[in-house]
């Protein structure tokens, strides 16, 4: 049904060894503790929830719960809150999804959602799992349809996407309701607040009905923590790779181009989640490796492709020209400051290599000249050749070595080739000199044996 994929990634419903909790249960406990839900306000759950947390006297005081009672009675009260107007951040707020799979959801309309908050566009479909695509080069999700609902998330609120419509972002209030508030205007509901209950009303049923979303909020021990402005401007907190300060996207607020300053179609909403997108798979690409610039610039103009035909595709924009210089724009802007780390650190690679370089050159010519040094009459040049090759090898060999310790991926070759010709040319010279000590050694022994001839005369 979809809620094994939306609860595989939390750590509470993993960690939780809880016995599984039925409405049943929760139902009986609460005439055992007569406590009473009927008429209670938001806040007066909130304090029965809290006093069963806190372990102190439940209800009428009879006797304290067990540990799966009072479980059981977390989950039940949870989902009696999930039920009251502007209760969001509780244990099952991130289980909201699960509503396409709720007896009010009409079954031939899917829930696309546009998450900034984790990098990622979610897909909800009745009856079927969850589908999900983080970046570029993942598995494409199935076309946008006529009949996808479509929200942006975003610092835990959410956003209604028009395709239909100039206006991109159908701003909804930030007040607890505004998951259930989308939803209703994209199903064309005029009573909203009505609406939204029957939602609600609606997905705490289904919740009841799915052993690991029940697990999920009875695992989770108070409310959401908050996560303050969104994950795009949490991500563009300065973090250090490589020993290079990249400087952050972005964000409404700062000195550079913000969303807020973006007009047209993509909305002040719309456009920290795609710039989010993008500097996070150009984080990506960094961590890798570094990159000659003209390689760098292929592989952000891919990205800027894949993402605003992807934007454009989804929304359908009818002015997607103007929308697509918009972002271009924006992806042109943060560029700048990934050119200048990518150039900070191809700056200290490449001379580390040149220091490598160096080394091995250095390491040949004292070597080949050492051996020069040792035969003091010269070597024959088999014999000469013969050594020549063999320090060759063992300096190519540490080249190679020390190469792969600076840049795993870096091609040998050419460095390869430099190595080579600096070798060949050297020991043209070495061979002439070899040469030279021959001759000169050939003649002082027949010059000795000449004068021992005549000595011997």
């Amino acid at each position: 049904m979809g809620s094994a994929d939306l609860l595989s990634g939390n750590p509470a419903a993993r960690a939780s060894q809880q016995p599984p909790v039925t409405r049943e249960l929760f139902e009986q406990l609460v005439r055992d503790f007569d406590i009473r839900l009927a008429g209670l306000s938001t806040s007066a759950l909130t304090d029965q929830r809290n006093t069963l947390r806190e372990g102190t006297q439940v209800g009428n005081g009879s006797r304290q719960p067990t540990e799966v009672e009072r479980q059981c009675l977390i989950v039940g009260l949870t989902l009696e809150l999930l039920q009251h107007p502007g209760v969001w951040n509780e244990g099952a707020g991130d289980l909201v999804p699960l509503i396409v799979h709720s007896a009010h959801w009409p079954p031939d309309i899917a829930l696309r959602i546009v998450d900034a908050d984790d990098g990622a566009i979610h897909l909800h479909r009745h009856g079927q799992p969850e589908l999900s695509h983080r970046r570029p080069g993942d598995q494409e999700l199935p076309e946008v349809q006529d009949n996808e609902i479509i929200l942006l998330r975003h610092g835990r609120h959410f956003d209604l996407l028009r395709r239909d419509r100039d206006r991109v972002i159908d701003e909804v209030p930030a007040d607890g309701d505004c998951f259930f508030s989308c939803i209703s205007k994209a199903l064309g509901h005029d009573d909203i607040q009505r609406s939204n209950l029957r939602l609600r009303q609606g997905l705490a049923e289904h919740l009841w009905s799915q052993p690991e979303a029940l697990q999920a909020v009875a695992a989770f021990d108070g409310p959401l923590h908050d996560p303050g402005p969104n994950q795009v401007k949490r991500a563009a907190d300065r973090v250090e790779e490589k020993g290079v300060l990249i400087p952050p996207p972005d964000y409404e607020g700062s000195d550079g181009v913000s969303a807020s300053k973006v007009p047209g179609s993509v909305s002040a909403s719309l456009m920290p989640a795609m710039i989010g997108f993008y500097n996070a798979e150009m984080r990506r690409f960094m961590r890798d490796d570094v990159y000659p610039p003209p390689l760098l610039a292929r592989m952000h103009e891919k990205l800027v492709k894949d993402l605003v035909n992807e934007v454009v595709e989804m929304l359908e924009a009818s002015d997607n020209g103007s929308l697509r210089q918009e972002l271009v724009t924006a992806f042109e802007t943060d560029f700048e400051a990934h050119k200048a780390t990518n150039a900070h650190e191809l700056t200290r690679v490449q001379g580390l290599i040149a220091k490598a370089l160096e080394k091995v050159r250095n390491e040949y010519t004292e070597q080949i000249e050492g051996v020069l040094t040792e035969n003091s009459h010269g070597l024959d040049e088999t014999a000469l050749e013969r050594m020549n090759l063999d320090i060759r090898q063992r300096v190519v060999t540490q080249l190679q070595a020390s190469l792969k310790a600076i840049r795993s991926n870096e091609p040998p070759q050419d460095h390869v080739k430099s190595i080579e010709a600096h070798m060949d040319g050297y020991f043209a010279a070495v061979k002439l000199a070899n040469a030279e000590k021959r001759a000169t050694s050939k003649s002082a022994s027949s010059s000795a044996s000449k004068s021992a001839s005549k000595s011997a005369d």
